[in-house]
């Protein structure tokens, strides 16, 4: 049999009993057997080894010692190292506060490797939610309904009210999609902690110069897929050149909401301050008029690589004007 070949060998040579393959020793016992007789102290010998290559991050604890998963102190050093390995320790230390502490007071996210009973400790989601708002997805559903808890993410980002549970919210008088509020100083608060909240005044106060322009000078172009604040905005101010122009130069890319001034150079000039992608919103007669592309370069170095771009920087006389007063643009020539 391998497993007593193997056994034979490390007898005959103990010195390599440390360094057998763990793997190995679990598919033979009586190699496992042979090593614990011809070096008693291999386990405590292998997991100092453990714990030295992974504070040195020579190696990942879930790639070169998983076998020690269920071993607190190599499961701390690897998580100290890396919140994330977390999601390799045994059950049982999933469920162990002090290290599940440590993990989330890293890096909150991990809190979605932890039992299900950390989950809903107060604690430990404080801790997460502290570290990181987004964390508050994994929390347990008593913690959903902790109103300590709700103050913490009110207080953090109120968008992510969103994820607790009905309850609280309830409690908290916390705002929901049906949500109207008719009162302008509750609603220019509420803007001030997310801008996102523009969407629960009601038709007149949307409609309110005041109360939109608050919202836009808080807002910021949004990652996509999320919620955008140029949705709430009433029809007859996608309309105003002046709110347009101030949308633009806080979100260029949501020019697409106001088609009316696509052909205006102003409203499209604020826009490209802050994104070079949105000539494709614009009318044909604004990026094949040379003038109009020459101020938006000059804006905006980037623009020199969009597609409407291509035809004037094959243009000597446009790259000279273009260079007189941008040397640096060079660098941007492609």
């Amino acid at each position: 049999m391998a497993g007593e070949v193997f056994a034979k060998y490390v007898r005959a040579y103990p010195q390599y009993a440390p360094n057998i393959q763990w793997s190995l020793m679990q598919k033979y016992p009586e190699l496992r057997a042979a090593c614990d007789e011809a070096c008693p102290d291999h386990i405590n010998i292998r997991k100092r080894d453990a714990i030295k290559c992974i504070n040195g991050a020579a190696c990942n604890f879930h790639i070169g010692y998983d076998y020690f998963a269920d071993d607190y102190d190599v499961a701390l050093a690897a998580v100290k190292s890396d919140p994330l390995e977390l999601r390799y320790v045994s059950d049982r230390l999933k469920g162990d506060k002090s290290i599940v502490m440590e993990v989330v007071s890293r890096n909150g996210i991990a809190l979605q490797f932890a039992s299900g009973a950390l989950k809903d400790d107060e604690d430990i989601v404080t801790a997460a939610v502290t570290q990181n708002i987004n964390s508050i997805k994994w929390a347990g559903p008593q913690m959903l309904n902790n109103k300590r808890i709700a103050d913490l993410v009110k207080k953090q980002n109120s968008y992510y009210l969103s994820h607790m549970g009905p309850l609280v919210l309830t409690e908290l008088k916390i705002l929901n999609e049906t949500t109207v509020i008719t009162d302008k100083e509750q609603i220019l608060t509420l803007i001030k902690q997310n801008p996102l909240n523009y969407k629960y005044a009601s038709p007149e106060l949307r409609g309110c110069g005041e109360v939109l322009f608050a919202a836009l000078d808080k807002w910021r172009q949004p990652i996509p897929g999320s919620p955008h604040l140029f949705d709430y905005i009433p029809e007859c101010l996608l309309h105003d050149r002046e709110v347009a122009i101030a949308a633009m130069k806080r979100d260029g890319y949501g020019l697409s909401y106001f088609p009316h001034f696509n052909n205006d150079e102003e409203v499209v000039l604020a826009a490209t301050i802050n994104h070079n992608g949105i000539l494709k919103f614009a009318a044909p007669e604004l990026y094949t008029n040379r003038n109009f592309m020459m101020r938006a370069i000059k804006i905006r170095a980037n623009m020199l690589w969009t597609d409407q771009a291509q035809h004037f920087i094959k243009d000597p006389e446009f790259i000279d004007e273009v260079l007189a007063t941008h040397p640096h643009y060079l660098t941007y020539f492609c």
